[in-house]
């Protein structure tokens, strides 16, 4: 198990939107720096103490060029079915 290149990500219940609107958009040529995605499987498998998870984590973090930014996200936060009368 290994993150995917940030290109790959588009299913969004995988992913998440972010990831997958990020990934729309490189495919759409707009300027997105380089990156990569968890899918849940991935996050799960670290969340569980999976050290293979954690070792693959690391390796994309060193074959990342200079500064990288983090995006957290979870399946389905920013969907319309999370949202609450109160942040409306």
């Amino acid at each position: 198990m290994t993150p995917s290149p940030l290109i790959d990500a588009l299913d969004e219940a995988h992913f998440g939107g972010k990831a997958a609107s990020l990934a729309r958009s490189l495919r759409a040529g707009l300027p997105v720096p380089p990156g990569f995605a968890l899918g849940t499987t991935h996050v799960e498998a670290m969340f569980d103490g999976h050290t293979e998870a954690s070792k693959e984590l690391g390796t994309a973090f060193t074959e990342l060029a200079g500064p990288c930014a983090v995006r957290s996200s979870a399946v389905g936060e920013d969907s319309a079915a999370r949202a609450s009368p109160a942040s409306m």
